[in-house]
Order: structure tokens, then C-alpha cells, then sequence
């Protein structure tokens, strides 16, 4: 979804290309590429990115151009494309309903503990300035029988 606050009627014209303004990757577009504007009310629309199977994996810095006869604007967008021939494994499918959590259909106990700190001024969680890494920590934890680890934050802090 995209708006804009600026009043206009009439036609207006989009296009996606690189940051720098060259053309998009081989494979991207954009669709619609035409709006009609009416100057009465706010203009939103639902816009898709089409991304061909051949388009080379990396991390794209597009922007889309708005422009008409009397403007032009460029907003940033960010693309990931990743690669289809190294597929996601096969993972366990996840879910959570009334009642708890299921994995492949099946109730997961769950057994946790809070890890404090990320609430806090020292923005960490508590412990990590002990030189001990997060893997080890994790791995004790996860030897006393936990599968769990709620980490409380704050976003006043």
C-alpha cells in the first residue's frame, strides 16, 4: 500500500528503478504503472512487485518514481531476492492456539524462564558481561530442560 498526501487530478505515472536511477534488475516490475487522481481525496494504492525465478539472488536499493506533468517524487524501497535452487529444508511446522503451542499438530510443553536486561539502561541481557558467550549461556540453559526464553524489553528505555 502506498498514499500520498499531495492533492492532485489527473494521471500519474509509476515506475521502479534503482536507486541510483538506472534501470530495475532484469526480472522486477511493477504493477499498476498509471493512477488516476482525483484532487479531492487522498490517493492509495495497492502495489505489486513481480519477481521473475531468474532474477540473480542479492540486495536490490529501488525506489519508486511517482511523476506527472507537475511533480515528481521517489520513495525508497528495499528488495531481497533470494535464490529458488538452494530451497528452504523441510522444518517442522510451528503453531500456536488456544491452549499453547503445536508442532506438526501435537502439543509442545513448554518450559521457559525470563532472561532480564534488554528493559534496562544496560540494553543486554543480563549476564553477558560475565565473558561468557551467548551460546554457552544458551546451552546451559537448555541443559537445565528449558525450550523457552521470554526476553522482556522496554521501549522507554
Amino acid at each position: 500500500m502506498v498514499s500520498f498526501d499531495r492533492r492532485y487530478s489527473g494521471q500519474i505515472t509509476l515506475s521502479l528503478e534503482r536507486s541510483d536511477g538506472g534501470p530495475p534488475p532484469a526480472g522486477v516490475s511493477l504493477a499498476p504503472t498509471n493512477l488516476s487522481a482525483n484532487r479531492q481525496t487522498r490517493l492509495e494504492a495497492n502495489l505489486s512487485l513481480g519477481v521473475a525465478t531468474d532474477t540473480p539472488p542479492a540486495e536490490y536499493a529501488l525506489r519508486l518514481k511517482v511523476w506527472s506533468k507537475d511533480f515528481t517524487a521517489y520513495h525508497p524501497i528495499g528488495l531481497t531476492v533470494i535464490s529458488r535452487s538452494n530451497p528452504a529444508p523441510n522444518l517442522p511446522l510451528y503453531s500456536a492456539g488456544a491452549g499453547g503451542v503445536y508442532k506438526d499438530g501435537v502439543a509442545l510443553p513448554l518450559y521457559g524462564l525470563n532472561w532480564f536486561g534488554l528493559e534496562t539502561c544496560d540494553r543486554a541481557p543480563h549476564g553477558l558481561w560475565s565473558g561468557r558467550s551467548v551460546t554457552e549461556i544458551l546451552a546451559q540453559v537448555r541443559g537445565y530442560g528449558f525450550n523457552a526464553l521470554r526476553l522482556p524489553v522496554s521501549p522507554a528505555v
